[in-house]
Formats: C-alpha cells, sequence, structure tokens
C-alpha cells in the first residue's frame, strides 16, 4: 500500500512525499516548485526562503547582484543584525548555505556576510574589483578588500534585471 502526502505553502507544490508500507522512509520524489528549481533527497526547500544542502546543487537559488563598495562590512541587513562569518577557506557554498534563509549574500576575501537587503548607501563600483580568488578555491571570486560581490536570491528578484560581472554570466552562485 502506498501513501502520498503534497505539501502546500501558500498555494505552492513545494514537495511529494511517497510512502511504501514496507519501508520506514518517506523519500522525496523528484519535483519542480514553481520557482522552477527541482529538489530532491532530505532538503525538499527551493521557494521556502531557504535553500538546499551544498551538495544539491540545483537548489541553490542565488545569482550574481553586482559588486559593491563596503568599507565596513556592513552592506548587508538582516532580520536584527546582518550575520557577519570569517572562513579561512571561504567559498561560495560555505556562504550560501550559511545564508540560506536570509535574500542576500555577500563576500569578500575571507568574510561571509548575510542579510535581508542592501542598504540605502550601497554603491556598485567596477565588476572588475569581485574578479579576486577567493581563499580556499581559487576558481571562484570573492572581492577585494573594502568590496563585496553580492548575490540575490532568485525568489526575491522579481522583474529586476541583474547583470552579472564577467566571468559569472548571471548563473547560480553554487
Amino acid at each position: 500500500m502506498k501513501i502520498s502526502l503534497a505539501l502546500l505553502a501558500s498555494g505552492l507544490l513545494t514537495a511529494v512525499y511517497a510512502v511504501d508500507s514496507k519501508s520506514d522512509s518517506a523519500p522525496l520524489l523528484r519535483r519542480a516548485t514553481k520557482c522552477g528549481y527541482k529538489c530532491t533527497g532530505e532538503y525538499p526547500f527551493g521557494c521556502q526562503n531557504n535553500t538546499a544542502h551544498p551538495e544539491s546543487r540545483s537548489c541553490q537559488p542565488f545569482t550574481a547582484a553586482g559588486c559593491y563598495s563596503d568599507p565596513k562590512q556592513t552592506i548587508l541587513h538582516g532580520n536584527y543584525y546582518a550575520l557577519l562569518r570569517h572562513y579561512r577557506d571561504n567559498v561560495h557554498e560555505k556562504c550560501a548555505w550559511t545564508c540560506r534563509k536570509y535574500n542576500y549574500y555577500a563576500v569578500s576575501g575571507k568574510w561571509c556576510q548575510c542579510g535581508d537587503r542592501l542598504k540605502r548607501w550601497a554603491v556598485k563600483v567596477a565588476p572588475v574589483r569581485c574578479e579576486v580568488p577567493c581563499p580556499g578555491n581559487s576558481t571562484q571570486s570573492c572581492a577585494t578588500k573594502n568590496v563585496d560581490a553580492v548575490y540575490i536570491k532568485v525568489a526575491h528578484m522579481g522583474d529586476r534585471t541583474v547583470n552579472a560581472p564577467k566571468g559569472w554570466q548571471g548563473e547560480p552562485a553554487i
């Protein structure tokens, strides 16, 4: 006997589970969410203001928002304070996972910050200033001192156009 359960959030189909009476597990079936992200495994995220575990790249809905001046590393507002973390080997996967419940993340060298919006004083700078290799992964760009490479959650972009810096091509950051 199979039992199916569909989880709905704000009218969106977010996950479909199927349980076989011969099994005690509830595997998640592959299902596209309304925002277009396919999530598999035990992390049924996507359109729920969360992102999936770093190993599930298809559920990482961040895209490049631009390169911004940030001399104090305080460019993002959080629910109370922006979350700021120091990673010895900063890579986008760690920062995106840390910031999965926020609308934005920004990387600069070894620093990762999370927030729900950019501060009003945020000023874009030349994209070349965000083309510095990340510590821990020289194939990714993490920005120079006093500058942040900022990423926005796709679900919160609306109709906004985002011009990605050279090398990013507007692809999800993770």
